[in-house]
């Protein structure tokens, strides 16, 4: 049977010192049933938790409410989250995998990294990989420009558009570039945030095939589309023969300074 950490001074925390008797009970409950999984965020039905802790059935909702901000609900989904639930338990690689496991259920990336980011802030961060979004290439023999992306598991439950555009630049950075770092982050946001939905994904097409696989890359053809107009080509520098030159696949955005950054293995930025 699965073991769950409980602090024995659940009694004497002010918070639930404050709550009615079937509250402190249901809280209690939400930490140790046998549907709670290494996460604290799992599906449960409201009939489930009546039966089990023989609660009236309409009671259920209002006594979770006054669980909140500890205990968020979603019923949509039938979904709690015990917020603290993963601090008081073991920080073992093994658990943490476990827990990251857990959220590939959870079919709302909104809620996924709300939940990733709430740990992170309490110093628990969990090994969790977003389902990969791919590029498709066109083939050198066609005319076709169009970048092709796959999301394997797209929400329309998740934090808005913009979060969406922003989830989705991130799969294709990891997909195709490497692993996010948190100042990598920060540079996706700022795409996010100067061009239109689309052009993260077009310009990485770009990018791959021009064999510059690069964040800094990237950054200069979309800096370029956004003075001389979208999928616009490079022009040709004086001295440069079009397929001749090293340079003539680097974006035309301070020439220089991106030739420079090329030459260095950016996975990371």
């Amino acid at each position: 049977m699965p073991q769950r950490g409980f602090s024995t001074s659940y009694w004497t925390d002010p918070f639930i010192l404050k709550l009615p008797q079937e509250a402190k009970l249901l809280y209690a409950y939400l930490w140790t049933n046998i549907h709670c999984n290494q996460a604290g965020l799992y599906e449960i039905a409201l009939e489930t938790i009546a039966f089990e802790t023989a609660l009236p059935p309409e009671d259920v909702p209002r006594l979770i409410r006054l669980l909140e901000p500890k205990v968020a609900w979603y019923p949509d989904g039938n979904l709690i989250w015990v917020k603290n639930f993963l601090r008081h338990q073991t920080k073992s690689p093994k658990f943490l995998a476990a827990a990251a496991k857990c959220l590939s259920s959870i079919h709302n990336n909104g809620l996924v990294k709300e939940f990733i980011d709430f740990n992170q802030q309490h110093n628990v961060f969990i090994p969790y990989q977003y389902p990969k979004a791919t590029v498709a290439i066109p083939d050198s023999g066609t005319d076709t420009h169009t970048a092709a992306v796959t999301d394997t598991n797209s929400d329309s439950g998740g934090g808005g558009e913009e979060d969406n555009e922003l989830a989705e630049i991130s799969q294709l950075y990891e997909a195709n570039i490497g692993m996010l770092t948190p100042i990598v982050a920060e540079r996706l946001i700022d795409v996010r945030a100067r061009y239109p939905p689309g052009w993260f994904a077009a310009a990485l097409e770009e990018a791959v095939a021009s064999e510059h696989r690069n964040l800094k890359y990237i950054e200069a053809i979309l800096e370029r589309w956004k003075t001389e107009g979208f999928r616009s080509h490079r022009r040709n520098t004086k001295g440069q023969a079009s397929g001749k030159h090293r340079g003539d696949s680097i974006p035309d955005t301070q020439p220089y300074e991106w030739r420079e950054a090329t030459d260095e293995s950016e996975n990371t930025s």
